[in-house]
């Protein structure tokens, strides 16, 4: 039987998309728990053109590995962190601290995309490598000083 899926579904596909599953497993779970709809040949064309447009527009949206690259690349972030009489930062600048960072210059990472040792724990420049995507990589220049 053939099906236009009102949700996405483990194992079955995205919503959108039309799927042939088994009489069965239509009848007693897709239709009872509102996860599909039965597809008639004007529903599963109308379906099909819906989740096109909707791939073409996730597409668009989503900024090219080597376009990111190139932002990190000449991105600077400036912390100012309390530190104590050697230097040391009490809180140091973590993973976190930095994603949140390029957060708010429209810029989103996952941190385990940034590569060193953190936190960083003294005054100074650093350099901080990320892997933007597989075979892109890139970085961002951090500036610490003591507050």
């Amino acid at each position: 039987m053939k099906v236009i899926l009102l949700k996405n579904v483990n194992q079955i596909g995205k919503k959108g998309e039309v799927k042939e599953v088994s009489d069965g497993y239509c009848r007693n779970f897709l239709l009872p728990n509102n996860l599909a709809v039965p597809a008639t040949d004007r529903a599963a064309v109308v379906a099909k053109e819906n989740f096109a447009r909707k791939e073409k527009q996730v597409l668009a949206k989503q900024i090219r590995p080597t376009d990111l690259a190139g932002r990190l690349r000449v991105t600077i972030l400036k912390f100012s962190e309390k530190a104590d009489e050697k230097g040391t930062f009490f809180a140091g600048i973590t993973r976190e601290k930095i994603v949140d960072a390029l957060k708010s210059k429209k810029i989103s990472l996952r941190e385990k995309q940034l590569k060193g040792e953190f936190p960083l724990k003294k005054a100074g420049k650093y350099k901080i490598y990320v892997d933007v995507a597989p075979g892109v990589k890139s970085e961002i220049n951090i500036e610490a000083e003591n507050a």
